[in-house]
C-alpha cells in the first residue's frame, strides 16, 4: 500500500483495527489521523510555517483532487495523480493538526477540515476500486466516520445541503461493501432522508427529484437486503475468511493452468431489481458503434449459397430455452477470426453473439470475407433496426490492391472509410508517392464536394429509412456513410471489378436509389474525381450529355467539410 500512496503510512496504522467491528469509531479516527513526530518533519510540520502556506496548498490540493476525480475508474496501471494527490493531502492534514488553532484565528472553517478528511476517504475508496483491496476501504470508512461522528458539515452554509448529501451517499456506500449494517448504515439512511426533507425548499426541483430517487433506491435496497445483514459477504472478508494463503489447493501433481479471476462484467436486470441501473443511466439519444474488422473463416465446405439460410437457422440454436449441444465447427456457421487460430472457439464471433447488442440502436461496420452473414442480424433485432456497413467479400483485383488477402496488407473497405482519397489513389494504381501537396488539396476538395452532394440527396430524400436518418444526425457515423457510398460507388464503376457481386460492398437496411452505385448522381461524382487524375478509362460511365466542370467544383463554396 506504501506504493500506492506514497507517505500515507500516517492513516494505514489502524486499519485492522477498523475491521473488528463498530462502536469504536470515533477512536479509531483519532488513532488513524494522529501524527509521528518523524512524518511531522518530513512533510513541512516544521518552523517557519505561515498560514499564506496553507492557503496555497490547499488551492494546489483542490486542483488536483479534481484531476484524479477525472480519471477513469477501472485501469490497469496505478496513476501516478493518486500518489500525488495523496502526498499533497498528507501535508494538509499534517498542518491543520498541528497548527489548528492558528488556523481557526486565520479563517478556517470546520467544513474545510472536513472536506479534507472527507477527500482523503475519496482518495481510499477510488483506490479499492482499481485494487479491490478492502484495506484501503476500511480506511475510507475511518476517515469518513470521522467527519459524521464531528458533525464537520453542519456549519457549511457556503455549499449547501448538496454536499453534505453527497458525502452521506459515498458514506452510506462504503458502509454497505464493509457490511457495517448493524448501526451505520441505518443512521447514514436516517441522515439522508433527513437531510432532504429539510433541503425541499433550498434546493433546485429537478435537483430533489434526483437525490429523492436516490433515497427510494436506497430504502429498496435495505428492504431486500434486510433478511442477510451481518451476513457473510460474497467478497472475501478479514472477519469470516481465513488467509488466502491457508486454503487448500489442488495437488500439484494435478496438471491445471492456474487461471486467476482478472475481470468480471456482471449483467442482470429483473422488473423491480435493485442497485440494476445502467439500463437507465444510458442516454436515451445514445447510438453504439461497433467496428470488426477480422478475418473470416467457414467450416470445411466453404461459402456456400445457402449460408444465409444456415445462419439465420442458426439463431434458433442459441436461443438460451434450447438444450442441445451446439457445436458450431460442425455446423460450418461462418465466423470472425480475432486472435490466434489455434484457440478456435474462444476467438470466433458469430452474427449471433452481437444480437444483444441490438437492444439499443446501433451502427455496426464489419470488415471481412464472411461480412455477408452477419445480413442474418437484420430482421432479428431485439429493439431497433441497426445500420450496417458491410465489405466486399473479395478485393478488387485493381492494380493497386491484389485479390490475393494474403499478399495485402490492410484492408481496401477500412481505407475507403478512413482515407477515402487515398484507397481511391491506389484503387487506380497510384501510390502517391509523387503527388504534389496542392494538387492532393484540389482532389480533397473534389472529393468533399461530392460528399456534400451525397449528403444533401440524402436529407432532401422521402425514402431514407429511419435508421439513416438517425445515423445523418452524428457527424462521425454521417462521414463513414458517406465515405462507404464513395466506395460502393468507385468500386461498382471500377472495370477491374466487373460487376462482380462479391467486389462490392453493401448495406443494411437499403439506402435510396438516389445515392446508389448506378445512379446519375454517383456516376459523376467518381467521374469528377477519377478526371482529375486522368483515370476516367479505368471505370465504366453511362453515356451522359454534361459533366461537371472540375475547376468550377474546386471553386465552389463549402468544399472540405465531408471529406
Amino acid at each position: 500500500m506504501t506504493s500506492v500512496f506514497p507517505g500515507a503510512q500516517l492513516y494505514m496504522g489502524k486499519g485492522a483495527e477498523s475491521r473488528r467491528g463498530e462502536g469504536n469509531e470515533t477512536n479509531q479516527a483519532e488513532a488513524s489521523m494522529a501524527s509521528s513526530p518523524q512524518q511531522g518533519q518530513a512533510q513541512g510540520g516544521g518552523g517557519g510555517w505561515t498560514a499564506e502556506q496553507f492557503w496555497s496548498l490547499l488551492d494546489k490540493a483542490d486542483r488536483r483532487f479534481a484531476r484524479v476525480r477525472d480519471l477513469p475508474l477501472f485501469g490497469r496501471h496505478e496513476p501516478e495523480e493518486y500518489g500525488k494527490a495523496f502526498r499533497i493531502y498528507t501535508q494538509l492534514w499534517r498542518m491543520q493538526q498541528e497548527h489548528r488553532h492558528r488556523l481557526l484565528d486565520a479563517g478556517l472553517r470546520r467544513w474545510q477540515v472536513g472536506e479534507i478528511a472527507a477527500r482523503i476517504a475519496h482518495l481510499y475508496y477510488s483506490q479499492y476500486q482499481r485494487t479491490s483491496d478492502t484495506a484501503l476501504l476500511s480506511e475510507a470508512f475511518v476517515f469518513y466516520h470521522a467527519v459524521l461522528d464531528r458533525a464537520y458539515f453542519l456549519d457549511d452554509h457556503l455549499g449547501g445541503p448538496t454536499k453534505h448529501l453527497r458525502f452521506l451517499a459515498r458514506f452510506l456506500l462504503v458502509a454497505l461493501l464493509l457490511a457495517r449494517r448493524a448501526h451505520t448504515v441505518p443512521r447514514l439512511a436516517t441522515n439522508i432522508r433527513a437531510l432532504l426533507d429539510e433541503s425541499k425548499k433550498t434546493l433546485q426541483e429537478a435537483e430533489y427529484k434526483e437525490w429523492k430517487h436516490v433515497v427510494q433506491e436506497i430504502s429498496r435496497f435495505l428492504r431486500a437486503d434486510s433478511s442477510f445483514m451481518n451476513m457473510r459477504p460474497l467478497r472475501y472478508s478479514y472477519a469470516f475468511d481465513h488467509p488466502p494463503d491457508t486454503l487448500p489447493t489442488i495437488p500439484p501433481t494435478v496438471k491445471k493452468r492456474g487461471l486467476l479471476l482478472s475481470d468480471a462484467i456482471l449483467c442482470s436486470y429483473y422488473h423491480n431489481e435493485v442497485l440494476a441501473t445502467k439500463c437507465e443511466e444510458l442516454p436515451s439519444n445514445g447510438m453504439m458503434l461497433i467496428y470488426l474488422s477480422a478475418a473470416g473463416e467457414v467450416g470445411s465446405s466453404g461459402f456456400g449459397p445457402d449460408t444465409s439460410e444456415r445462419v439465420v437457422s442458426s439463431f434458433n440454436k442459441f436461443d438460451i430455452s434450447n438444450t442441445r449441444p451446439i457445436n458450431s465447427k460442425e455446423d460450418n456457421e461462418p465466423c470472425l477470426w480475432l486472435g490466434c487460430r489455434e484457440s478456435e472457439g474462444s476467438n470466433c464471433i458469430y452474427p449471433c453473439d452481437l444480437i444483444p447488442f441490438t437492444r439499443r440502436p446501433l451502427f455496426l461496420v464489419i470488415d471481412s470475407s464472411v461480412s455477408s452473414t452477419f445480413k442474418s442480424i437484420h430482421g432479428t433485432e431485439k429493439g431497433e433496426a441497426t445500420a450496417m456497413l458491410l465489405s466486399p467479400s473479395s478485393r478488387s483485383s485493381s492494380v493497386g490492391f491484389s485479390g490475393d488477402s494474403t499478399r495485402q496488407s490492410g484492408s481496401q473497405f477500412t481505407m475507403f472509410l478512413t482515407a477515402p482519397l487515398q484507397a481511391f489513389c491506389f484503387v487506380i494504381g497510384n501510390n502517391g508517392l509523387d503527388i504534389d501537396r496542392d494538387f492532393y488539396n484540389k482532389a480533397e476538395e473534389l472529393l468533399s464536394l461530392s460528399l456534400n452532394e451525397w449528403a444533401m440527396t440524402l436529407v432532401a430524400s422521402t425514402s431514407l429509412l429511419p435508421v439513416w436518418i438517425e445515423v445523418l444526425g452524428d457527424p462521425l457515423l454521417r462521414r463513414l456513410l458517406l465515405r462507404f457510398i464513395f466506395c460502393r460507388a468507385t468500386l461498382s464503376l471500377l472495370k477491374a471489378s466487373n460487376d462482380k457481386v462479391e467486389c462490392l460492398p453493401s448495406c443494411v437496411p437499403p439506402l435510396p436509389e438516389s445515392v446508389g452505385e448506378e445512379s446519375m448522381l454517383s456516376q459523376c461524382c467518381v467521374m469528377r474525381v477519377a478526371s482529375f487524375f486522368g483515370a476516367t478509362d479505368q471505370f465504366s460511365f453511362s453515356e451522359v450529355t454534361t459533366w461537371p466542370d472540375i475547376e468550377d467544383a474546386t471553386s465552389s463554396g463549402g468544399a472540405g467539410k465531408e471529406l
